[in-house]
């Protein structure tokens, strides 16, 4: 209860729509600094692709750098897998494990 600022005995004294109020004000403060982080994220991306540019080799037909390239990538979600998908990686891992497939 640290994060919001509740302390124990005070965190059961609360309802349940009290709780959900706060947790709703946690959560758009978190989202309020995200935003700061990714705009943080984007000018030093921009000060790098200029000191990057200037100093590029002339003779070099490279393309130039844009601030995203210096910018932490965010991790792409993964896809659910198919039934067909997992049915071949349990036949590989039990191939794998010296078993056999009967399918």
């Amino acid at each position: 209860m640290i994060r919001l600022k509740v302390s124990i005995p005070d965190f059961w004294r609360l309802l349940p729509k009290e709780f959900s109020a706060m947790a709703e004000e946690y959560s758009k403060t978190i989202d309020e600094l995200m935003m700061l982080e990714e705009l943080a994220d984007w000018r030093m991306g921009m000060i790098c692709a200029i000191i990057a540019n200037a100093n590029r080799n002339p003779k070099k037909k490279s393309t130039p750098f844009q601030p995203t390239d210096f910018m932490p990538k965010k991790p792409q979600p993964k896809k659910e897998m198919t039934a067909q998908e997992m049915l071949e990686v349990l036949k590989t891992t039990t191939t794998m494990l010296g078993g056999e497939v009967k399918i």
